[in-house]
């Protein structure tokens, strides 16, 4: 692919890049600039809203520009339970969570106010594109795969039996007649220069950027949507988004090791996922053009498809929030008095059930 042809495309000023968020990335296939960390203004109360746009994108989409009062899950759950920093052990009164099966998980553990929203940031992005030019870009590209590869973190180095893995993507891009291999890495490998491997077999590597860029997910959206079909190496939050936006995912299992700095080789690393990847290996293990009823049922389920809140419903749960932050624990009392506020009507069922499964586990 020539660079410059790309860049002519997304910089023809015909093709107006969506501007309503001031989304900092111009050109999805330049990696280093996206790689970088990038400031924004707004810090969070929940730290873990500063990450994967997360803050930034439930905000833009329900016209709500004040602190968001919420902690929240947007990665694969599955179910962990470690993760206490989410679930408990913050000021935080409620915990936006992708599901039911979530909530009856988490709700036994904690006495936060647990409300779904369906599976993390991709339902409340957009494209950084016009529809335009994503269309021009995607003729550009032709028939698209596009790869996650199993991504290092800042403390460890995934080492792979690569092998397998290319001839396997080798030989789906041969048998299916694909124009374009897209290889979506983490920041990490694009800073250790990881990327070049992955090069060198012709894909282009591509990244959604740091995972504290605000448009980290409108980028990451970008990518799923010039797709065509998406394979992991390893099941990810980016399938269950693949998923959502109705792209056909295969799960590519393959063994791995971590090293973790300081403790050498584990290969049991992230072991709490092992039952669900199963589950997935069998769900996801074949290569299919389409997504069938089964597979897109039970990722539904999980990860919550049809708990995502429309603009109006997210900002009067982002309202509540704000409404109930100061007070020393969940009163229901006075959360039932406020949903009988107009402003509060959209959500009265949505927060009604939320209390009902509390009470069943809290008492």
């Amino acid at each position: 692919m020539g660079k410059g042809e790309l860049q002519q495309i997304l910089w023809n000023q015909q093709y107006k890049i969506w501007k309503k968020g001031n989304l900092q990335t111009k050109d999805i296939f330049d990696i280093h600039y996206n790689a970088r960390q990038r400031s924004y203004k707004v810090g969070e109360v929940y730290s873990g809203n500063n990450l994967y746009s997360m803050g930034y994108a439930l905000r833009e989409y329900s016209d709500y520009h004040k602190q968001i009062y919420c902690a929240t899950e947007h990665f694969v759950t599955a179910g962990k339970t470690d993760n206490v920093g989410e679930f408990r052990d913050n000021d935080r009164k409620i915990l936006l969570v992708p599901s039911d099966d979530r909530r009856n998980t988490l709700q036994p553990l904690t006495d936060k106010l647990i409300i779904t929203y369906g599976p993390g940031v991709i339902p409340y992005t957009k494209n950084i594109y016009s529809d335009l030019a994503m269309q021009d870009v995607k003729s550009y590209l032709g028939k698209t795969l596009l790869l996650f590869p199993r991504h290092s973190s800042d403390d460890s180095i995934v080492l792979e039996n690569r092998k397998r893995f290319v001839d396997y993507i080798n030989n789906i891009v041969e048998q299916y007649n694909y124009d374009t291999v897209l290889c979506c890495l983490f920041y990490v490998d694009i800073t250790r220069g990881a990327y070049l491997e992955y090069q060198k077999y012709g894909w282009i590597p591509v990244t959604a950027g740091h995972q504290a860029n605000y448009d980290f997910g409108y980028c990451l959206r970008t990518l799923i949507n010039l797709s065509d079909h998406v394979i992991m190496q390893g099941y990810g939050s980016s399938a269950n988004y693949a998923l959502y936006l109705k792209k056909p995912v295969t799960f590519y299992s393959a063994s791995r090791s971590v090293n973790i700095e300081g403790r050498g080789v584990d290969q049991d690393h992230n072991a709490w996922m092992k039952p669900f990847e199963e589950e997935m290996i069998e769900l996801f293990g074949d290569y299919n053009e389409e997504i069938n009823d089964r597979q897109y049922s039970r990722v539904s389920e999980l990860f919550g498809f049809n708990d995502v809140r429309s603009p109006e419903e997210l900002k009067a749960i982002l309202e509540l929030a704000a409404q109930i932050e100061n007070k020393k624990c969940i009163d229901e009392s006075y959360i039932r008095t406020q949903l009988t506020q107009k402003r509060f009507s959209c959500i009265e069922r949505i927060v009604s059930d939320a209390l009902n499964v509390r009470n069943k586990y809290c008492k």
